[in-house]
């Protein structure tokens, strides 16, 4: 398998100037891609990046729409506020890339791979932006201690 996909990415690399197959693998995991039976590797290849936009997306929806039966956003809640700004700019900018993930599988060849180049310039400033979110939150996490135990009906 590993073989069919660095075959076609290296076929699509040549011809649109995509990054080194090992980094761009190592960051995508696009080895998983399994042989695509209708020669469309350049939509498997977009479906594998659009599905990285969409992992960071649902890391942050929760804390953008919070669930009041969780008891994760009950310890973080509080103080989260002070970060939901500039979560909701990088939530912003995420969304508007997913949203052009459809639009491109529904162009053609030569945007999708546009759309893929973009998404490997921006990955490594959505991952930075995440790891300091993570970090943030994770203080919040460690000096909470003013959680309230909920005495109701437990069924």
């Amino acid at each position: 398998m590993d073989d069919y996909v660095k075959t076609e990415y290296k076929k699509l690399q040549q011809k649109y100037n995509l990054p080194e197959y090992k980094k761009f693998n190592d960051v995508f995991e696009i080895v998983s891609i399994e042989e695509n039976k209708s020669g469309k590797f350049a939509n498997a290849l977009t479906r594998v990046v659009h599905g990285k936009i969409k992992f960071f997306l649902t890391f942050f929806d929760p804390f953008l729409l919070p669930q009041p039966n969780s008891a994760y956003m009950m310890i973080v809640s509080k103080d989260i506020g002070r970060l939901r700004e500039g979560l909701l700019e990088v939530y912003k900018e995420l969304m508007v890339d997913y949203n052009n993930g459809y639009l491109v599988l529904l162009k053609g060849e030569k945007e999708m791979m546009n759309y893929v180049k973009d998404i490997w310039k921006k990955h490594e400033a959505y991952k930075k932006k995440l790891i300091k979110f993570i970090e943030e939150l994770n203080k919040i996490v460690l000096k909470t201690t003013d959680v309230k135990e909920n005495k109701g009906y437990l069924g």
